[in-house]
Protein backbone atom coordinates (compact mmCIF):
# COMPACT_ATOMS: atom_id res chain seq x y z
CA UNK A 1 0.00 0.00 0.00
CA UNK A 2 1.04 3.38 -0.64
CA UNK A 3 0.39 6.59 0.66
CA UNK A 4 1.08 9.93 -0.38
CA UNK A 5 0.35 13.83 0.21
CA UNK A 6 -0.83 15.90 -2.65
CA UNK A 7 0.05 20.23 -2.71
CA UNK A 8 -0.59 22.64 -5.41
CA UNK A 9 2.11 24.51 -7.30
CA UNK A 10 1.74 28.03 -8.08
CA UNK A 11 0.17 27.48 -11.26
CA UNK A 12 -2.62 24.85 -9.78
CA UNK A 13 -0.73 21.95 -10.87
CA UNK A 14 -1.15 18.90 -8.36
CA UNK A 15 2.25 17.31 -6.98
CA UNK A 16 2.98 14.19 -4.51
CA UNK A 17 5.39 14.48 -1.60
CA UNK A 18 5.99 12.13 1.64
CA UNK A 19 5.63 9.07 -0.59
CA UNK A 20 5.18 5.94 2.20
CA UNK A 21 4.74 2.23 1.56
CA UNK A 22 3.38 -0.08 3.69
CA UNK A 23 3.50 -3.69 3.64
CA UNK A 24 0.37 -5.13 3.80
CA UNK A 25 0.86 -8.92 4.90
CA UNK A 26 0.81 -8.69 8.55
CA UNK A 27 -3.05 -8.66 9.46
CA UNK A 28 -5.14 -5.73 10.00
CA UNK A 29 -1.52 -3.38 11.03
CA UNK A 30 -0.01 -2.62 7.81
CA UNK A 31 4.06 -2.29 9.20
CA UNK A 32 5.67 1.29 7.41
CA UNK A 33 8.88 0.21 5.03
CA UNK A 34 11.86 1.45 6.57
CA UNK A 35 14.69 1.71 4.45
CA UNK A 36 12.62 1.51 1.28
CA UNK A 37 11.75 -2.32 2.36
CA UNK A 38 9.67 -4.52 5.31
CA UNK A 39 10.89 -3.97 8.75
CA UNK A 40 10.04 -7.61 9.63
CA UNK A 41 13.01 -9.61 8.29
CA UNK A 42 10.92 -12.77 8.22
CA UNK A 43 8.56 -11.30 5.54
CA UNK A 44 9.20 -11.54 1.88
CA UNK A 45 8.94 -7.68 1.38
CA UNK A 46 12.09 -7.15 3.69
CA UNK A 47 14.24 -9.14 0.85
CA UNK A 48 14.43 -6.36 -1.65
CA UNK A 49 14.48 -2.50 -1.70
CA UNK A 50 11.96 -0.54 -3.72
CA UNK A 51 13.20 2.25 -6.06
CA UNK A 52 12.03 5.15 -3.87
CA UNK A 53 11.83 7.71 -7.07
CA UNK A 54 10.12 4.77 -8.80
CA UNK A 55 7.02 5.23 -6.01
CA UNK A 56 6.99 8.86 -6.47
CA UNK A 57 6.65 8.70 -9.99
CA UNK A 58 4.04 6.23 -9.78
CA UNK A 59 2.16 8.21 -6.98
CA UNK A 60 2.22 11.25 -9.30
CA UNK A 61 1.27 9.54 -12.59
CA UNK A 62 -1.91 8.34 -10.13
CA UNK A 63 -2.56 11.85 -9.28
CA UNK A 64 -2.39 13.84 -12.63
CA UNK A 65 -4.30 11.06 -14.47
CA UNK A 66 -7.33 11.48 -11.93
CA UNK A 67 -6.57 15.00 -12.06
CA UNK A 68 -7.07 15.18 -15.81
CA UNK A 69 -10.15 13.01 -15.65
CA UNK A 70 -11.80 15.60 -12.94
CA UNK A 71 -10.82 18.42 -15.57
CA UNK A 72 -12.25 16.74 -18.64
CA UNK A 73 -8.20 17.07 -19.95
CA UNK A 74 -7.60 13.21 -19.60
CA UNK A 75 -5.58 12.09 -23.03
CA UNK A 76 -7.66 9.12 -24.78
Amino acid sequence: MMKWSVHFNTYGKPFVSDVSCFCMLHGDLPLKFLFNKCPNINCKNSKNELDEYAMENIAESIVLDEWDKINGTKIQ
